[in-house]
């Protein structure tokens, strides 16, 4: 790597450090109280029965990062914040060394982003589509970024150990990567075979040591409550957690129309008190049916393709993107791999770039028109309001729809049949070697 191309990528890493670190004291939302509990959990009782106590559903190293990091905060700054300069809550300490972990970890997804993509624009964009979510709101997506493009850097070079190391890594932080695990595995054991139903068993050992050398240590550590947590996340009973989705319309509509079974629409402004519980199984199955019908009707389709990156990107994204559309309990800011997965599309093909904007742009919207961060931009603190209600019309439904049918035109561009009707449909590479493949 050219030793100018080194300093550059250094003095970005501090220029996004900087950047994110200016703002430093946001309030973040509501969430901030619960990483602050997992905290004061292990304090109190230890890292493995703080974890247990916690009865959460996220995966272990959440909340060890978070703890590890408050506590090297304490040792070189603590008390050295004021909390009435700052107006955060009283846990000053705990809450800046929860912030100042955000902060590192974005500038590091940035520039890992950078330094595989060697494209600024590309990577000031992720920089400033990701901005909101842990600096603004102060929400813990950005902990598994590194590990998830660092991961998917090593698969894509065929460094399969690495890689099953690193995508474990990322799981162990949040579970959504889980949802392109099989886009990953496939790409992986398949890449180098004649046939797409060949299998190469040597990559799929080293992938399974990969993974054992970080699941192993990690649950024979804390034990079940991994697993308990895994089934505690995937039965959230929600239509939609604020996501602005299939459900997230349905919900509305359920309301509208049916308003003695499910309530009316007189709380809809409330923002989060629509986030009710479904006990009719037809209305809480009905999204959950179409993804798990077109996420397997997607991944036989990536199974007959070329396995190029640009295909892992294209396929795995679109994988994700019907995740986040139509399954039930999916919140506003789960959007935010998606994010990641176009943008590395955006490097394989410049003409994909349209993709990366816009969900970037969705993301940012989704999270503002439910969340309503309070920023401290040095000492000054400010707000961002936006109204979710313009000429009488919610905008929330509008987004709804919008990346609705942005997955339904995603979802029907991929079909391989339509793919080779002399180009009339640009949505797929061709079997050539990927950009960053062939370098």
């Amino acid at each position: 790597m050219p030793k100018p191309f080194i300093i550059k990528a250094i003095l970005l890493t501090l220029g996004f450090l900087i950047g994110s670190l200016s703002f430093l004291g946001s309030y973040g939302s509501a969430d901030m109280g619960a990483w602050i509990r997992w905290i004061n959990y292990a304090n109190s009782y230890g890292i493995q029965d703080g974890y247990a106590e916690a009865k959460d559903f996220y995966p272990p190293l959440a909340g060890l990062l978070l703890t590890v990091s408050s506590r090297l905060f304490a040792a070189f700054f603590g008390g050295v914040f004021n909390p009435n300069f700052y107006f955060i809550p009283a846990e000053t300490d705990i809450f800046l060394s929860i912030k100042f972990l955000l902060c590192v970890f974005l500038s590091i997804t940035s520039s890992l982003f950078y330094l595989w993509s060697r494209n600024f624009f590309l990577a000031l964009l992720l920089f400033l589509f990701l901005f909101l979510n842990p600096v603004g709101i102060g929400l813990i997506d950005i902990l598994f970024a590194p590990f998830l493009i660092a991961g998917l850097w090593a698969m894509q070079k065929e460094r399969y150990i690495l890689f099953g190391f690193l995508i474990t890594m990322a799981v162990m932080v949040k579970w959504q990567p889980i949802v392109i695990l099989p886009f990953c595995l496939l790409y992986a054991v398949n890449k180098r075979e004649k046939a797409w139903w060949h299998v190469n068993f040597k990559v799929a050992f080293q992938v399974m040591l990969g993974t054992m050398i970080t699941f192993i240590p990690l649950f024979s550590y804390f034990g079940m409550p991994i697993i308990h947590s895994l089934l505690h996340a995937s039965r959230d009973h929600f239509l939609s957690g604020n996501a602005l989705n299939f459900n997230w319309l349905l919900t509305w509509f359920l309301r509208a129309e049916l308003p003695h079974l499910f309530g009316d629409l007189e709380a809809w402004p409330a923002g989060l008190k629509i986030r009710y519980i479904v006990t009719d199984w037809h209305v809480l199955f009905m999204g959950a049916t179409i993804f798990y019908s077109t996420y397997i009707i997607t991944f036989l389709r990536f199974a007959r393709e070329p396995k190029t990156f640009e295909t892992f990107c294209t396929f795995a994204g679109l994988g994700y993107l019907l995740f986040v559309t139509f399954n039930v309990g999916v919140h506003e800011n789960h959007i935010f791999l998606a994010v990641i997965l176009y943008g590395l599309l955006a490097m394989e093909d410049s003409k994909k770039t349209w993709l990366y904007l816009a969900l970037g742009i969705v993301q940012i919207m989704g999270l503002r028109l439910f969340m309503y961060p309070k920023f401290m931009f040095f000492n000054q603190p400010f707000s961002w309001n936006m109204d979710r209600f313009q000429w009488g019309v919610d905008v929330t439904l509008w987004v709804a729809l919008f990346n609705v049918l942005l997955v339904i035109y995603l979802y029907f561009a991929a079909h391989p049949n339509r793919r080779r009707q002399a180009g009339k449909l640009d949505a797929f590479p061709s079997e050539a070697l990927s950009k960053s493949e062939a370098q």
